[in-house]
């Protein structure tokens, strides 16, 4: 799936989270689905070689950590960087790799329940294409978007409900920018940016997988790459959220 859209002049900052509209998708687990994914996990989306969403089995009375099989990441070993005061890629050397990353973590006390952390983490292989000669960014390749949004506490057991958001997103200065690779049902947010996310009911918690998505400019510029993943749990009616931004800045 690609997308385009113009934009003249410089990228503006990041907005907020939350000032940016969400379409949801709610998803709920299929009559008699066994686990198809990890050990202990139930694969709710499979786009073949685009994405995988997976929950945990809902006949677990267990919580014991469990990853959705990934993509196979590129046959390259690289540092991981991206804890928003990195910097790569300077010199006119290629390849302009990295793996770019971030969690954020919270421990809370439901009402009426116990103590629990929330957490949601990420990261991914991100090849960042520069044209020859020149040496200009143009295109931030992700590949192998591995996330996870979870509820370890014991009381509730499940939260009401959870959301996980993946979010990619470039800083530039160009006369447009496109993308593609996203799962369906992903959103653009303008300038750059793009996301994905579900909302799952009565579980705790959600495994993203994501095999490619890129983001490209003409006419342009890449200046910065990003990332960031987030979560919303909710408990009864109560809502707790966490929230990750990563970004690596390129010369």
């Amino acid at each position: 799936m690609t997308r385009s859209s113009s934009l003249v002049g410089v990228r503006r900052a990041v907005a907020t989270l939350a000032a940016v509209p969400f379409v949801v998708a709610l998803l709920v687990t299929p009559a008699g689905a066994a686990p198809t994914g990890a050990v202990g996990d139930v694969v709710i989306v499979d786009e073949p070689g685009v994405v995988r969403v997976s929950i945990p089995d809902p006949s677990a009375k267990s919580k014991t950590d469990s990853v959705t099989p990934g993509f196979p990441k590129p046959g390259v070993s690289v540092n991981f960087v991206g804890d928003n005061s990195a910097s790569h890629c300077y010199g006119n050397s290629l390849p302009c790799q990295f793996n770019i990353h971030k969690s954020s973590s919270a421990t809370i006390t439901p009402a009426g329940g116990s103590s629990g952390t929330l957490a949601s983490t990420g990261t991914a292989f991100v090849d960042v294409y520069r044209t020859p000669v020149v040496g200009t960014f143009t295109q931030a390749d992700y590949y192998n978007t591995t996330s996870r949004s979870s509820w370890s506490g014991l009381n509730p057991f499940y939260c009401t409900s959870v959301k996980h958001q993946d979010v990619w997103d470039i800083d530039y200065t160009a006369v447009s920018w496109s993308y593609g690779g996203t799962p369906s049902g992903s959103v653009n947010y303008g300038s750059g940016r793009v996301g994905y996310e579900n909302v799952v009911p009565g579980t705790w918690y959600i495994n993203h997988n994501v095999q490619h998505v890129y983001l490209r400019v003409s006419g342009g510029v890449v200046t910065q790459v990003r990332y960031e993943v987030h979560g919303s749990f909710q408990f009864g009616s109560a809502f707790y959220t966490t929230d990750a931004y990563s970004r690596v800045a390129l010369p």
